[in-house]
């Protein structure tokens, strides 16, 4: 399957072997996924001169209800998953409801993988935004 790996990654990496069984591949696709969404999320719209739109919004400025900068907040990584991860389709992202005050917010990433293999192409990311702002995933 070509895309288990980006172009990047097997630039960088040729001498990695494809994977031979399906669980392999969808390990190895997976991990691939996580590597682009870690760069794709915690990259700021405007950082790219060919691709404005590339990453997510600034927030810093922004206003509203808890509520509506939540909602903001999952629209936001909604769409720019669904905008530059193609190997990803029908995502949806949750604030994972926490007891006592959200410091660090948790996001619950579902979506389903493109992939011409029979693997079970649903998946599940975990997602905390650490003090400095930076989404971490898993």
């Amino acid at each position: 399957m070509a895309n288990e790996r980006t172009l990047i990654e097997r630039l960088m990496k040729p001498e990695v072997r494809s994977a031979r069984s399906a669980r392999e591949r969808k390990e190895q696709l997976t991990a691939s996924v996580i590597n682009h969404l870690s760069r794709l999320l915690n990259s700021r719209q405007g950082c790219s001169l060919t691709t404005p739109d590339y990453g997510m919004p600034d927030f810093n400025e922004s206003l509203g209800t808890k509520n509506e900068m939540q909602a903001a907040f999952e629209n936001a990584i909604r769409t720019t998953i669904l905008t530059y991860e193609p190997r990803l389709r029908r995502v949806t992202v949750r604030l994972e409801e926490e007891d006592g005050p959200r410091l660090n917010p948790r996001f619950s990433i579902t979506a389903e993988l493109v992939s011409n293999d029979d693997f079970p192409k649903q998946v599940s990311f975990s997602t905390i935004m650490d003090p400095a702002g930076k989404l971490n995933i898993w």
